[in-house]
């Protein structure tokens, strides 16, 4: 009999709500989502660490077609095909930002929406930073 009781007592409540802040996440979403800021403070470290690696990836595979660019399209007498394939280079290498941008707008929307949830699959419910 006490050892149900103690299995019960550790088993969290579907209810219950996160002790995580929704507007700490809702700000972080807004002003740092973009290295995943929000996920890593609610505890769902591998998508914080997907969405960082989308974002700054994506950016530097732009730099870097950026930099092909402009470097190449100086030296090559024939350069036209050259740099409609590093165009394109340079949008391709915009679609892992893109595809970022909007899962981080969806995830915003979901915290204001109070659909957002920790690693626990609990809901972020509290919009006080001390609960």
């Amino acid at each position: 009999m006490d050892t149900e009781l103690q299995t019960t007592q550790q088993v969290p409540a579907t209810n219950a709500g996160s002790s995580k802040s929704r507007l700490v996440a809702f700000l972080l979403c807004t002003f740092a989502g973009f290295v995943g800021a929000h996920n890593f403070y609610v505890g769902r470290t591998v998508r914080g660490i997907i969405q960082l690696v989308l974002m700054i990836g994506g950016f530097i595979l732009y730099g870097v077609a950026i930099v092909t660019l402009a470097t190449l399209s100086t030296k090559v007498d024939n350069g036209a095909d050259v740099e409609i394939a590093l165009i394109v280079g340079i949008l391709l290498s915009l679609v892992p930002v893109l595809v970022g941008a909007i899962w981080i707008f969806i995830d915003w929307i979901m915290v204001l929406a109070g659909a957002f949830k920790d690693k626990n699959k609990r809901p972020l419910k509290n919009w006080s930073i001390n609960d």
